[in-house]
């Protein structure tokens, strides 16, 4: 159970060209199929009489992204350039070049190139591995359906253009929201350690992490501390891609005992909003059933306070008839009711409780399913 949860995910296109055919997404405008090639971990773009052009189709109605290109280029002759492009009309071009200065007779080419759109302004950047990005500069278009992607100049002559790897972003930052003020939140690595922290301030209900100098996917986890001094945090691991939006929901572990004939049980783990089937009522036997349902804290830190579970309406309401819980007493149901409340769960001492189905006539219920879900809330201050 992690402590977050990814409400927005920023990764809109990644490839590294494994596969023999080129993603639908893609609009090439060349006559020539023979241009281009998709296959063996490289997209590869080949010089002929005419430029080629590829645009990604999504991109154009999407106002903010980061577009990150990992290439090997050579270019080698005087007019031989590829690279990025956002193309409006003839008028309004922005071209990220790649190219063979002849003047001082090298190729200006870079292991990885970066194009950013915010709204109507167009950044580029240049990097050696991915995470470190020198900026080059920016250019406005003013254009609502530009079409943005890859070039390569005309030319019979000339090194291929090729591509290793394409990674589209919403952002270069990442938010973690349902905040409030006062709650800390770091930044840790793979191996927990802390790289940022900020504080979520007055009025406001997240914070945001700049993951430019991180790389992505970024491999780590967050944790957040409370102004009581309660503190989350998991060993989950996340992989996280900029754009994402991350919820502060820290939540248990919901699980119910099941029996094998021989006596033995099983803690069986509930998902979030999946179904799960708990067993049989036969006819003849009791006319109620009861489940025992363990609610477990699996975080590193952390204390659910006031944690509430709520009996609710799964393809039906009969659990408003035939469904009650009760809190554990001594290994026994106590009081049934429709919710039952633990005042704080701690990781060392998980709260039991117990659920009652009561069997459905089957003369005038043909299936005789019953069905219900549970609803969990908690307090965090």
């Amino acid at each position: 159970m992690g402590i977050v949860k990814r409400q927005e995910k920023g990764l809109i296109y990644f490839d590294e060209f494994n596969k023999s055919e080129l993603d639908s997404g893609w609009e090439v405008l060349t006559d020539d199929p023979g241009r281009y090639n998709a296959d063996y971990g490289v997209l590869e773009l080949r010089h002929g009489e005419s430029p080629i052009y590829m645009f990604f189709t999504e991109l154009t109605g999407i106002e903010e992204f980061v577009l990150d290109v990992k290439n090997e280029y050579n270019p080698t002759v005087e007019g031989d350039s590829g690279g990025l492009i956002v193309y409006a009309d003839d008028e309004n071009v922005v071209k990220l070049e790649e190219y063979f200065d002849a003047e001082k007779g090298i190729a200006r080419s870079y292991p990885w190139i970066r194009l950013v759109r915010s709204f109507n302004v167009y950044s580029a950047y240049w990097s050696e591995d991915g995470k470190i990005w020198r900026f080059i500069g920016n250019q406005e278009v003013i254009s609502s359906v530009p079409k943005i992607g890859l070039f390569l100049e005309s030319g019979t002559q000339g090194e291929p253009l090729l591509i290793n790897h394409i990674r589209i972003q919403r952002s270069a930052r990442v938010k973690v929201d349902n905040l409030k003020q006062g709650y800390q939140v770091e930044l840790r690595d793979q191996a927990g350690k802390t790289l940022e922290k900020k504080i979520c301030k007055y009025e406001n209900t997240s914070i945001m992490f700049d993951f430019q100098r991180y790389g992505y996917p970024f491999t780590g986890s967050f944790a957040v501390t409370l102004p009581d001094g309660n503190r989350f945090e998991s060993s989950d691991i996340l992989s996280i891609y900029g754009g994402d939006t991350y919820y502060f929901e820290p939540r248990v572990d919901l699980y119910y005992r099941e029996y094998s004939d021989n006596g033995e049980f099983l803690d069986m783990r509930l998902q979030d909003n999946q179904e799960r089937f708990l067993g049989y009522m036969s006819s003849g036997q009791s006319v109620t059933e009861n489940v025992l349902f363990i609610a477990k804290n699996s975080l590193n830190q952390g204390v659910f306070q006031n944690v509430n579970f709520e009996l609710a309406s799964y393809r039906g309401d009969q659990y408003q008839n035939v469904v009650r819980v009760a809190p554990d007493v001594e290994g026994e149901p106590g009081a049934w009711s429709m919710q039952v409340n633990a005042t704080e769960i701690t990781p060392e001492s998980p709260y039991q409780f117990w659920v009652r189905v009561e069997r459905l006539d089957t003369s005038t219920n043909y299936e005789a399913q019953v069905t219900f879900g549970i609803r969990i809330s908690s307090t965090y201050i």
